[in-house]
């Protein structure tokens, strides 16, 4: 980490994401707003490197490939913990209120199934059939009655009535059973564990099922599979050209430092970033939400093996940021030159 009292700033292009992974590291948090302050930096790098992509080197490529991966591993953080601080709770509350729902559409078709009668009630008032006398034919003098008093009733036999109960279920076929739907794990407990397949009416039933989710919750699931997309891009740019394979053969110093440590995944607040010997490890995955800061103190190891050939000596190199200069009066546009001063000062000590 940068020493107090430091300017930061000469070391910004290399270090950016760490002071924002190390209040993220104490608090135990991601605060993604706070990392969309970088990305804007991090494409600007990117866009200068890709500009030159045809002009440069394997090893010159490595470094396309760690910005990627710095954007990967930001997307990875920023997504492993919104399911830890949103989405976990949030869909735990809305899967149980669906579970209820499920059961008790279930417990109306056992319901009807028992008692027929009630499946008019569930399903509401039926339409009005029409009157038998508006839809039989007009009578005229020469036509025969269709009924008479006293004359033998029409025994043609009526086609059967439509009946309300449900069909009782056909025997399977024999075949390959059939999948589960994706809700079954949904179901009650005594239809996932019967040895028997859950009946149709019952996947009919559950399938009907809707759980209403609020704004916030929807944009958190865009959010996240928005980010889901953006990671996979980038991390598959970034193994194209940074990987153990490229370091071994460019960055032979930083690829020993890695291969031959002793330290683990969760331990990368352990090494001392000014370090140029120091063990390093390569980044785990991404989606655990950490090694971010493996991937800095990878790409400062980089930086500085591939900049000795060029004379680059890293923090000892940096130009200070220069303080402000001080305003000048309203009296004059430009401040007195310093021998001026002196010149003022001695004369007015010997009065």
């Amino acid at each position: 980490m940068p020493a107090s009292g430091l300017h930061t700033h000469p070391r910004t292009r290399s270090t950016g994401p760490l002071p924002i992974l190390r209040r993220d590291y104490v608090r135990k948090t991601c605060t993604k707003e706070t990392w969309t302050t970088i990305t804007a930096f991090l494409s600007w790098c990117k866009s200068k490197w890709l500009a030159q992509e045809n002009a440069i080197d394997e090893a010159e490529k490595t470094f396309i490939g760690l910005i990627y991966m710095i954007e990967s591993f930001i997307d990875g953080r920023k997504m492993s913990y919104t399911v830890r601080q949103e989405l976990d709770r949030g869909m735990d509350r809305i899967t149980e209120q669906a579970k209820a729902k499920i059961e008790a559409a279930i417990q109306e078709v056992d319901q009807i199934a028992a008692n027929p009668s009630l499946a008019n009630k569930s399903q509401g008032t039926p339409p009005m059939l029409p009157s038998p006398a508006s839809i039989a034919p007009t009578n005229s003098a020469n036509s025969t009655p269709t009924n008479r008093d006293g004359s033998t009733p029409n025994t043609a036999p009526r086609p059967p009535v439509p009946s309300q109960n449900p069909p009782p279920q056909q025997s399977r076929q024999p075949g390959p059973p059939r999948p589960n739907p994706a809700f079954f794990p949904l179901l009650p407990r005594r239809v996932r564990e019967s040895p028997a397949p859950p009946p149709a009416s019952y996947l009919d039933a559950a399938a009907k099922v809707t759980e209403p989710i609020d704004a916030s919750m929807i944009y958190t699931l865009k959010d996240l599979t928005a980010t889901f997309r953006s990671t996979a891009t980038s991390m598959a740019e970034a193994q194209k050209t940074l990987n153990l394979a490229t370091l071994a053969r460019h960055f032979p110093t930083t690829f020993t430092r890695m291969v031959n440590s002793t330290l683990g995944p969760t331990e990368e607040h352990e090494p001392d970033f000014d370090d140029e010997e120091g063990e390093l490890f390569w980044p785990g995955q991404l989606v655990t939400g950490e090694g971010l800061g493996w991937v800095c103190l990878m790409g400062k190891a980089m930086i500085l093996e591939f900049g000795k050939a060029y004379g680059y000596k890293g923090l000892q190199g940096a130009v200070p940021k220069p303080s402000d200069a001080p305003k000048p009066s309203h009296h004059s546009q430009r401040p007195p030159h310093p021998q001026t001063i002196s010149h003022s000062s001695s004369t007015s000590g010997t009065r």
